[in-house]
């Protein structure tokens, strides 16, 4: 037994006893730690020295392949996997913005640093993630530990260089950690260095290169407000019924316009088409015009869809072809058709081939019977036309009207140049728009019966509006094409010509001044204005017959006169003079009231064509009338009419049907 010669001794003993208590365990684990440590190293030594002949022989595939691979690849953590399909799945795993390879020398450091990244993981996730860094042969990690994962990092990626990975971490770990920069090297050791944050640089990279490995949302793509992108994107996709419609509104004139907007919309212009003179004004005023507005920022997708439904469940198209603004084209382009036909209907007249029928003797009606076949009556013991109808080809047996010897009173002119208009407006097109039996010409109560389009009583679908307060509340145009009658008023034993009991008429043109007169005052007013006229130039005429009397007596009394009663007859005379110079006077003040009354817009500004006077307007027709019939006034009025209705329908469902037969 040992003895203690003092308390002294007894103290150094019992602090060399502590001292060796403390110091040989810790002795033992850095043994056991260095023996960990050289065991590792040795067993990747003489791995990678048993391996080393098949690396060699493999060098430069694996080179080749891994350069390839490096460069399709987007990394999201650690770049030492050559698989990505994993390496989705532990992308998370950042706590410093490391450039890494693969590479034996290395082991040790990287568990190191992952063993710090995973101190606050469970169990789970740091065996798992531990075996990626040490395994080329990778156990995937499970459902809990990946969702760990993510819960504990949110870092912010930026593109890879050629051979590398750069992972970028937020502004706010950049200012409290360092960072750790290691330099890759295939078949080189890793050199590790520490660098401060302000000195890690951004990689510069292509503009076309994706500035992020994270999956970014596809961007989105915004309607170009043009039109070629509406018709590309909307109108293409339309059924082809849809499309034809928009066509024919192209051709009418309709323009597009698309704009940026609070909402996705669609609307037309109120544009005042049917008060112009024709289609060019229509289009330098911008009558017809869909206005497009397009949500902001909306998605081309949204924004495409949004305008189809409006198109396809609003009917918008077709609401616009059959829209006052169309109708009123479509009159204009018949305004046209209107005068080429009247032109060459008058020419022929003045050619004295298409003759007037003045008298019972004369035919009804009558034309070339190599085109029209005829059904006679007999009048007065003759035989006469009652009415004609086409025998092949309903567009040359109207042309005959241009050209050939042809007879007709007013009423067949009024019905040709109706049915010629048409002819014109159609053209080549004329005979799949009408039938044979639609192109009848004769007396009205046959073409009641039959299919003419514009006096049969089989169609319904009329205008009828006498006054023409209906088609002056829409505008000027539509009265274009519309047939009516100027008639008398008094008995027929008034009339001094009874060929001109009456005028039938189609109106040719008309202004928007005298569009308005009708609407403001309505045609009872202007034909009140037709008897005032007809009162005045009675007033004349009995002023010209008390002229005429005096002038006789005139005559008369210088036939008689002798020298005695010299001085008596000059002052007679003069006397009467004096008394036909008033009664002048008188006549030239009611001729000026005369005209003052028929120096309105509805008198000067409307067009009318009758056979076979021509084109002429309603002052014009008044004045005539007035000298021929001088016992009686007249009215004027509108019969029923097709060409606002029934005929205008079927010109746009001939041209949408025409677009549809094209392949």
């Amino acid at each position: 037994m040992i003895k203690f010669k003092s308390l002294a001794q007894i103290k150094i003993v019992l602090l060399v006893v502590s001292l060796i208590f403390l110091i040989i365990p810790n002795l033992f684990a850095q043994d056991e730690k260095t023996s960990k440590s050289w065991n590792l190293k040795k067993y990747h030594k003489y791995k990678h020295k048993d391996e080393s002949e098949k690396i060699k022989k493999d060098k430069d595939k694996y080179e080749d392949e891994d350069k390839d691979k490096d460069k399709d690849k987007e990394y999201k953590i650690i770049s030492i996997l050559n698989n990505p399909e994993y390496i989705s799945d532990t992308s998370s795993i950042c706590l410093k913005s490391i450039d890494l390879n693969f590479n034996q020398n290395n082991i040790d450091n990287i568990t190191s640093d992952v063993n710090k990244v995973t101190s606050k993981l469970d169990l789970e996730c740091k065996i798992a993630t531990e075996n990626i860094v040490e395994n080329r042969n990778l156990i995937r990690p499970s459902m809990q530990c990946r969702t760990t994962l993510q819960q504990h990092s949110t870092p912010i990626l930026q593109p890879r260089p050629e051979n590398s990975v750069q992972l970028q971490l937020t502004q706010e770990m950049l200012q409290t950690k360092p960072v750790i920069k290691i330099v890759p090297s295939p078949y080189e050791e890793v050199k590790v260095e520490e660098v401060k944050k302000e000195e890690v640089i951004p990689i510069k990279h292509d503009e076309k290169q994706q500035t992020s490995l994270l999956p970014l949302p596809p961007p989105i793509e915004i309607f170009k407000y043009t039109e070629m992108e509406f018709e590309e994107n909307v109108i293409n996709k339309l059924d082809k019924v849809k499309i034809c419609q928009y066509k024919v509104l192209k051709d009418f004139g309709w323009k597009i316009d698309i704009k940026e907007g609070n909402d996705t919309t669609m609307d037309t212009k109120k544009g005042d088409a049917c008060s112009r003179k024709d289609i060019t004004q229509i289009n330098n005023e911008k009558d017809l015009q869909i206005n497009i507005s397009c949500k902001k920022g909306q998605n081309k997708t949204d924004t495409i869809k949004e305008l189809t439904n409006k198109i396809i469940k609003d009917d918008y198209f077709n609401d616009l072809l059959n829209s006052r603004d169309a109708l009123c084209v479509y009159k204009l382009r018949l305004k046209n058709a209107i005068k080429e036909a009247t032109k060459k209907l008058t020419t022929n007249t003045d050619n004295n081939n298409y003759q007037f029928s003045e008298d019972d003797d004369q035919p009804f009606c009558d034309a070339p019977e190599k085109e029209w076949h005829k059904e006679d009556r007999k009048v007065k013991g003759k035989l006469n036309p009652r009415w004609l109808m086409p025998k092949n080809n309903p567009a040359k047996a109207i042309e005959t009207f241009y050209c050939e010897k042809c007879i007709g009173e007013c009423a067949v002119g009024l019905q040709v140049a109706l049915l010629a208009s048409q002819k014109e407006l159609y053209k080549d097109s004329f005979n799949d728009a009408f039938t044979k039996d639609e192109v009848v010409i004769g007396d009205y109560d046959y073409l009641e019966q039959t299919n003419n389009p514009f006096f049969s009583l089989k169609y319904k679908n009329y205008l009828i509006d006498p006054k023409g307060e209906q088609m002056a509340k829409e505008g000027a145009a539509t009265f274009i094409g519309v047939p009516g009658y100027i008639g008398h008023i008094r008995k027929e034993k008034f009339l001094d010509s009874k060929v001109d009991i009456g005028e039938n008429f189609m109106l040719v043109d008309i202004s928007k001044l005298a569009s308005e007169e009708i609407k403001k005052y309505g045609m009872d007013y202007f034909n009140k204005i037709n008897h005032d006229v007809w009162m005045t130039n009675l007033r004349i005429l009995k002023l010209v017959k008390e002229q005429e009397m005096i002038k006789a007596e005139i005559k008369k009394i210088k036939e008689i006169k002798n020298v005695k009663e010299s001085e008596f007859n000059d002052a007679k005379i003069k006397l009467l003079n004096d008394d036909l110079e008033k009664k002048e006077k008188k006549i030239k003040i009611l001729k000026d009231k005369i005209e003052d009354l028929l120096n309105r817009p509805f008198f000067k500004e409307i067009e009318i064509y009758v056979h076979p006077l021509g084109v002429m307007t309603f002052g014009e027709h008044i004045k005539r009338l007035l000298r021929i019939n001088k016992q009686s006034d007249y009215k004027i009025y509108f019969y029923q009419d097709s060409t606002n209705t029934a005929l205008f329908k079927r010109y746009i469902d001939f041209m949408v049907h025409s677009c549809l037969k094209v392949p």
